[in-house]
């Protein structure tokens, strides 16, 4: 039993990158209305709305490099209800078989991502051709876990699946692993900066005042553990520090991430200010206009740096620092797993005691200033003919993954779609988890409804693989310009 919940919290942590939400096919679209400030606040200028409306958005998104999901039915087996009955059990719940798990052995580092992103009321208004402003909100919670060696996961899964066989001692090495979770409220404004013939630029800026919900920090900077009889490990040496802010924050992640993102004002316990920044320059050529569409472009691009800022959560961070050099002796036994089963708190206090004990340990209470997920982005799009478009997006991370930090992985996505105000269909095909992984995607909207998603199966209608997967849906509504047919 014990194993098994080892196994689910890692495959959760695995599957657990908001890399943040990415929301490709939406936020690229010339019909983005309010949610192009959060690509590009530039992009509120001259847009297609003289005013728009978000109602609600959601988007949940997870990557990793060291696992795929195989599962042997499809997507849409499992959605219709349709699943082979040889794969449930006789209640009619799925049956889980462990080799279901494939893991990737290629020697590389391993790098897991997950991310959820709730966009609450937000807005942008038009006062003239040249002028657009807009406010906006949303939650925000990431977990990245950087840099875990193959080594390091390979001794997990030796250690869960008590293999013997399989084992292999880990010698130093070292990851990080951040969990975050954050609101803000913040106002946007951009102008046409030039319009002259057949160039077009456009400014903008986002200013944010960053609410911190909790945060939790994992740095080992070396350990060396092998395996003791049945469920022991034996740690070498070690040298790890631990913080986190109240143990309410970890309950709430426990109890799902869902739990941890919801907006909260009496759960602050940091705070901050955030920037985003950007420009877009059109290119509308009057030998064009008869190809082009009511947007009135052959291409354009865009540059934008966004969530330059950090979030202080001043003295709420708890610290721990655990060492040691000659070897500790650690059983996962039943006095472990009736601590925490009994909560987050029990648990804690467990493994804090035994750890007093056992190892050379310190605590305290310490100041924390955490860095928001900035990256440098670049977009580009082309209006091949009417409403057919094809647009890319480059999102580069300038946050170190050994860092206490937000971290948003890097990406690059090709976008090609059929847009127009009423509909529009798009095919995201990208790079994504610091280029790691190969994904595509499909976005529609009809009218004001939307849905996405920018990392689908890899198979629908037959066996269904995943190492990442994410999806996002919505409703805004906004008052058409005057110009767009």
């Amino acid at each position: 039993m014990l194993r098994k919940s080892l196994l689910l919290i890692i495959f959760a942590a695995c599957c657990a990158n908001l890399k943040s939400q990415s929301f490709y096919g939406l936020q690229n679209s010339n019909f983005n209305g309010v949610h192009g400030m959060y690509l590009n606040p530039a992009m509120l200028a001259d847009n297609r709305y003289k005013s728009h409306n978000n109602i609600a958005c959601f988007g949940f998104q997870f990557a990793n490099d060291f696992m795929n999901l195989e599962l042997p039915y499809s997507l849409s087996d499992l959605v219709s209800g349709k699943v082979p009955a040889n794969y449930e059990n006789p209640d009619g719940t799925l049956k889980w078989d462990p080799s279901f798990i494939q893991f990737q052995n290629n020697g590389k580092d391993k790098n897991l991502n997950i991310g959820l992103e709730m966009r609450g009321p937000a807005f942008m208004k038009s006062i003239t051709k040249r002028f657009a402003f807009g406010g906006g909100s949303r939650v925000r919670t990431l977990l990245n876990l950087n840099r875990v060696s193959e080594e390091m996961a390979l001794f997990a899964k030796s250690f869960i699946d008590s293999q013997p066989g399989s084992f292999a001692a880990v010698g130093n090495n070292r990851f990080a692993m951040n969990l975050n979770s954050y609101q803000e409220v913040s106002g946007s404004a951009a102008l046409v900066l030039f319009n002259r013939r057949a160039f077009y630029l456009k400014v903008g800026a986002t200013a944010k005042y960053l609410m911190g919900l909790g945060s939790a920090y994992i740095r080992n900077n070396g350990v060396s553990i092998n395996k003791g009889g049945g469920d022991s490990l034996i740690f070498e040496s070690s040298d790890v520090e631990i913080g986190h802010t109240s143990t309410q924050f970890l309950q709430r992640f426990n109890q799902g991430i869902l739990s941890s993102a919801l907006p909260s004002f009496r759960n602050i316990v940091g705070s901050g200010f955030g920037f985003d920044f950007g420009a877009v320059f059109e290119y509308r050529p009057e030998l064009t206009e008869a190809l082009s569409s009511g947007n009135n472009y052959l291409f354009k691009g865009g540059i934008s740096l966004l969530d330059w800022g950090k979030i202080n959560f001043g003295k709420n961070i708890q610290t721990y620092s655990v060492s040691n050099s000659t070897p500790v002796v650690f059983t996962a036994n039943s006095l472990f797993s009736s601590a925490f089963s009994n909560g987050i708190d029990s648990g804690l206090s467990f493994i804090k005691n035994y750890a007093k004990q056992n190892f050379n340990y310190s605590e305290g209470s310490g100041r924390q200033t955490i860095s928001i997920p900035t990256t440098l982005n670049f977009q580009f799009d082309w209006n091949v003919i009417k409403l057919f478009y094809v647009g890319m997006n480059w999102s580069q991370s300038v946050v170190s993954r050994s860092d206490i930090a937000i971290r948003r992985p890097s990406s690059i996505v090709i976008i090609p779609r059929i847009e127009s105000r009423l509909f529009e269909f798009a095919v995201p095909m990208s790079l994504y988890n610091d280029y790691r992984n190969a994904a595509f995607g499909l976005y529609a909207r009809v009218g004001p409804v939307f849905i996405g998603s920018d990392n689908l199966l890899k198979s629908i209608n037959k066996n269904s693989s995943f190492s990442g997967f994410n999806f996002y849906f919505g409703i805004s509504s906004g008052i058409s310009a005057a110009k767009m047919k």
